[in-house]
């Protein structure tokens, strides 16, 4: 039998190379994922963003996250929360304070992890 792989093995091995710090081959994955036209979910968005934030990109963390939105996709918490841990590890505060403050203008609420990455994220560029 053929196998193809559909969103949730393309999720499942995003998550893996994040997990691993292979955020080339999450991208390479995404990409594949898209050019085999499966629509990536919030799941996939947020699996990616966590590999960039980890592989050191918050720039492209942050443009995922934007194009999540354009996407008409919910940009949730948790994608957020791993957007914010990007510019955590990016020294980018001023983003990770737009970031969290984003959450509370669309009356999301922000968990202890969230809250913890901004803190640090301004502790980190101060």
């Amino acid at each position: 039998a053929n196998l193809q792989p559909n969103v949730v093995t393309y999720n499942t091995y995003i998550s893996l190379c994040a997990q691993v710090l292979r955020w080339r081959d999450a991208m390479a994955s995404f990409d594949r994922m898209q050019g085999e036209r499966l629509r990536p979910s919030v799941v996939s968005y947020g699996a990616l963003i966590t590999a960039c934030g980890k592989g050191d990109r918050p720039e492209k963390a942050l443009r995922l996250l934007k194009e999540m939105g354009e996407q008409r996709l919910e940009v949730s918490v948790p994608a957020v929360s791993a957007a914010i841990s990007a510019c955590e590890r990016g020294h980018l505060w001023q983003d990770a304070v737009q970031l969290y403050a984003s959450l509370q203008t669309d009356q999301r609420l922000p968990d202890i992890t969230v809250f913890n990455a901004t803190i640090s994220a301004c502790e980190k560029g101060a």
